[in-house]
């Protein structure tokens, strides 16, 4: 979806050369509403919140700068969770103003589902499902909250009906098989599930290790010990045959619970 630009109200063009003429105000530069999406949707978007703080001082009513700031904190938030409660905000207060601003409630509930405010997240992605029923961010966000309020049926439902959509990104498509795979796994269907796993494999295979391992719990449940067995060695020849995984830690640790798991199937 592309956002467009809101147009600029008369009275602030009045106002802004009021403000030239008798000065004493700091304004933000004519580029800084421009440069404030642009930032925002560059890869590591710092600046933008800067940039977009600046405008918004200058313009209080420019809603797109606050959406693009809010668009910055959400990115930003993969590294400070804190963000997601300022993203949150901003983009609540372009739904006040503007309610049927359905990529400022897809961000939002995006921002619920961070946050763990997962029926939150649920109202705000129905509400965007139901104007767009191609809205394929809504599904996957709504998949993840009902998979995080154990309402596995409804996850599946919503995962095929993101996949369904034909995801063009790769992430987005390991998310969904991965994440259906998971809701199925609970629901214990386990050749289902056995299945999504697969293909979430073949899209990532440096994940590998992980998936093995939850294909070694399908097989289990079903007492298929043989295949079970199978699975774990292989999470572990993955990790031995990775020189940055081999030594670390976390990895070490994996591999001797794969260990543990093949000695209790082998009795």
């Amino acid at each position: 979806m592309v956002r467009k630009f809101r147009s600029v109200k008369p009275i602030f063009i009045v106002l802004f050369l009021v403000m030239l003429l008798y000065g004493n105000c700091v304004w933000a530069s004519p580029q800084d509403a421009a440069e404030c999406k642009k930032r925002a949707t560059e890869k590591y978007p710092y600046l933008a919140i800067e940039t977009c703080t600046r405008q918004i001082e200058s313009n209080p009513d420019d809603l797109d700068s606050v959406f693009w700031r809010g668009f910055a904190y959400f990115k930003r938030g993969l590294s400070s969770k804190n963000d997601y409660q300022s993203a949150l905000a901003d983009f609540t207060r372009v739904l006040e103003t503007y309610p049927d601003d359905m990529q400022a409630l897809e961000n939002r509930a995006s921002c619920y589902l961070e946050l763990e405010r997962y029926k939150e997240a649920i109202t705000d992605a129905s509400e965007v499902i139901a104007s767009d029923s191609k809205a394929l961010g809504a599904f996957m966000v709504r998949a993840k909250a009902y998979y995080w309020l154990n309402r596995y049926e409804e996850s599946v439902s919503d995962y095929t009906s993101a996949l369904a959509l034909n995801p063009r990104s790769e992430d987005t498509k390991f998310e969904a098989y991965w994440g259906r795979a998971q809701s199925q796994k609970y629901q214990k269907k386990y050749e289902d599930a056995l299945a999504d796993y697969r293909i979430a494999r073949v899209i990532k295979p440096w994940q590998g290790q992980n998936i093995s391992g939850l294909m070694a719990e399908c097989f289990t449940k079903m007492g298929r010990k043989s295949e079970a067995i199978n699975a774990w060695k292989e999470k572990i020849a993955i990790i031995d045959n990775d020189p940055a995984k081999r030594n670390d830690s976390y990895y070490m640790k994996e591999k001797a619970n794969a260990k543990a798991e093949i000695e209790k199937l082998s009795k």
